[in-house]
């Protein structure tokens, strides 16, 4: 059977997927430039502009440029972002540039990308995460989606990812004490629980979370939609000094 380019990029992420699960932080000085793997040149994308994309994740595929590249003439990417050869194809064909930017500059772009990890396989591609991806997707927030069939799993990718720039993650798991006390294990991650919008707030603030983690079952649509929402206009928060030295 032929392969399509969409088949090939699928079987790229869910191999680069696999990598990740078994490797935590971001890739080390020996690994494959993503320049060489697409035999282009690196270099670092100027300021940004109207006809510019910036993509924060570390495996950059089709479905998250999906929709996205009407008037777009330049696609920026981490520096050591492993672009799939779908898009690598797709790009080259409506002649819009990859540029490679380093970790700085994402961070003063102001994009903030939410990593939306279910754990389970009865939550995969479900309305409730689907209808929860579509109302938190804006100019200012990317949306990653990425299904794992154990806690265990999701937790070790969401620890590595919410080290990267303007990254924040979400989990939604039936198994949130467990997987609470997980990532929390983790240096650098500070994960909170709640579906209550006020409270979630008020705990982010506290302690800088860059993770949450909701049971959906445990709530309506709307309020999970209201919690999440207030988790993400907070940003990237910072680690309060008074107890930085104990939970960065």
């Amino acid at each position: 059977m032929t392969q399509t380019p969409i088949d090939i990029d699928r079987m790229v992420r869910e191999v680069l997927a696999a990598l990740a699960e078994t490797r935590l932080g971001p890739p080390t000085d020996n690994a494959v430039e993503p320049a060489a793997a697409l035999g282009e040149s690196m270099h670092v994308a100027d300021e940004s502009s109207p006809n510019e994309l910036t993509i924060t994740s570390r495996v950059v595929t089709l479905s998250q440029l999906h929709g996205r590249l009407n008037e777009i003439r330049r696609v920026v990417v981490p520096c050591k972002a492993v672009v799939t050869p779908a898009v690598r194809d797709e790009l080259r064909n409506m002649n819009i540039a990859i540029e490679f930017a380093s970790s700085e500059s994402l961070k003063a772009s102001g994009l903030l990308r939410l990593l939306l990890a279910t754990s389970g396989k009865n939550m995969k591609s479900t309305p409730l995460v689907d209808s929860l991806a579509s109302s938190l997707s804006s100019d200012q927030i990317e949306i990653v989606r990425q299904d794992f069939d154990c806690a265990i799993k999701a937790v070790k990718c969401l620890a590595a990812e919410v080290r990267t720039p303007n990254t924040l993650g979400l989990l939604l798991t039936r198994h949130v004490a467990a997987a609470l006390c997980l990532a929390n294990r983790n240096a650098g991650v500070r994960a909170i629980t709640g579906i209550d919008a006020r409270l979630v707030a008020k705990d982010a603030a506290a302690v800088g979370a860059n993770l949450l983690l909701i049971d959906p079952s445990g709530g309506n649509t709307f309020r999970l939609r209201q919690a999440v929402a207030e988790f993400c206009r907070g940003g990237v928060r910072p680690c309060p000094e008074n107890i930085k030295e104990e939970l960065a």
